[in-house]
């Protein structure tokens, strides 16, 4: 079973309280540098790059699901 590591990251849309999902699967989007969800953010909709590990249990749950199916 695979887990979450600090290492990875995730775009988190503060004013909607849901990561960034990719528009064909609905799979949350993981990036493993900050620098690299930085660049896709939208800071002026509220986007900002978090830990993966720092997501909310439900979305962290999610995630866990999504990456081990």
């Amino acid at each position: 079973m695979k887990q979450l590591f600090k290492t990875d990251y995730v775009i988190y849309n503060t004013k909607k309280n849901e990561p960034c999902f990719y528009e064909d699967s609905k799979a949350i989007v993981i990036f493993g540098l900050k620098e690299d969800a930085e660049s896709e953010c939208m800071f002026d909709i509220g986007e900002i790059p978090i830990l993966c590990t720092d997501l909310p249990k439900h979305w962290q749950n999610l995630l866990l699901q999504q990456i081990n199916n």
